[in-house]
């Protein structure tokens, strides 16, 4: 069969080239690739064998169009969900980096807290530590409040009031003494009972603090009665090791007896201290008779300083064999006790002997360790009298 009218394809075959030839002698190639196929098609519409293969070609070319569809779905699919995955790791390290920043925060704090906690913990332990230290240590003087008879409370002696005034006279003698010599402390018993208490176990600290001082210090409690006698008033002082004793007197005395109910206590308390004010007060007998009573009862240490006081009472009442004697024995119970070294190389040196001060001086210097390392505690000013003698 002959078909006279000119297919659209045809149409395209014979008009499309020449047009396009007429109108760019150069055509590119993808029009050239559109001619061809063009061309093709047309060549097998007109054969009647190549148009099921040609039906079959382009069912073909759909299946594999909308497979091409399918997996550039799949492919746009998979990019949203790996997009979706790369915005949730960027979250999720923005979340990691936030909570390292806060958990840096956090260990920060919490060193900082530790190191609080540390250091109010060693501070409490220090704290303790004092607080048990100053309490075994303590040596302290605690005047109490005075007993004193209705009678003479009417008159206005009271009880605080008598205790007040030999808490001045103790504090009197403390003050007075020497100050390169430990002293021991004097307190109140009454400012002492100022409290802070804790309701929940129904203690003070106070009282925590003087129980504590009570039980490991070596505290001296004095407790003083006031009372009519026939001459007028008596004091009586009783203490912690302090043997009772009664002063009396008439009434207009009675700041007498309180001065002297002092300087018993304070003798008997701190005989060191109370020999040194004696002899200073220029009472010698006064202060050789202390010395004696209580000289067999305190230390070594103690009784060397109480024969260099001993020797210095002796030495100012021109007894000079006296004194050197009291300072040898001195030095033979404390060679570290630099006084009587210093009193023999003065009194040797002004008697006239100066080979035995020599000698005194280079036994301190030995002792001393003087001009090496690691001395024993002697200051260049302790070696005045010794840098004085004159060379032998």
């Amino acid at each position: 069969m002959t078909h006279e009218q000119e297919t659209p394809i045809e149409a395209t075959a014979a008009s499309g080239p020449a047009g396009s030839l007429s109108e760019n002698s150069a055509p590119s190639a993808d029009a050239e690739r559109s001619v061809a196929v063009g061309l093709a098609l047309h060549s097998a519409l007109a054969d009647p064998e190549m148009t099921p293969r040609v039906a079959q070609f382009f069912d073909k070319q759909n299946v594999v169009a909308e497979r091409h569809a399918a997996l550039l779905d799949l492919r746009i699919e998979r990019a949203g969900a790996e997009k979706a995955q790369i915005e949730g790791q960027i979250h999720h390290i923005a979340m990691q980096d936030k909570h390292l920043h806060l958990q840096q925060i956090h260990d920060k704090m919490r060193l900082v807290l530790d190191v609080g906690l540390a250091a109010l913990g060693v501070a409490l332990l220090v704290g303790i530590v004092w607080t048990l230290f100053g309490a075994a240590t303590d040596r302290s003087i605690v005047v109490n409040a005075f007993t004193v008879s209705p009678k003479l409370e009417n008159a206005g002696a009271s009880g605080a009031t008598v205790a007040a005034q030999f808490l001045d006279e103790l504090i009197r003698l403390r003050e007075s003494a020497r100050a390169d010599i430990g002293k021991r402390a004097v307190i109140d018993a009454l400012a002492e009972r100022v409290q802070i208490d804790v309701p929940e176990v129904h203690v003070s600290f106070g009282e925590l603090r003087r129980l504590l001082h009570e039980a490991l210090g070596h505290r001296a409690e004095i407790r003083g009665e006031l009372t009519e006698s026939s001459d007028g008033l008596a004091l009586t002082l009783r203490g912690t090791n302090l043997p009772a004793k009664t002063f009396a007197g008439k009434p207009e005395e009675l700041r007498a007896l309180v001065t002297q109910a002092a300087e018993y206590v304070y003798a008997y308390a701190d005989p060191v201290q109370m020999a040194y004010y004696l002899h200073r007060a220029g009472r010698p007998e006064e202060t050789v008779a202390l010395i004696r009573s209580r000289f067999a009862s305190v230390p070594r240490d103690t009784q060397a300083i109480l024969l260099n006081v001993w020797g210095n009472v002796l030495a100012s009442g021109e007894r000079l064999p006296g004194a050197l004697t009291k300072y040898r024995a001195a030095i033979n119970l404390n060679r570290n006790f630099w006084y009587p070294y210093q009193n023999l190389v003065q009194f040797l040196a002004m008697a006239g002997r100066e080979e035995e001060a020599q000698n005194t001086g280079q036994e301190f210097e030995r002792v001393a360790r003087r001009g090496r390392w690691f001395g024993a505690g002697a200051a260049e000013t302790d070696f005045v009298e010794i840098d004085a003698l004159p060379s032998i």
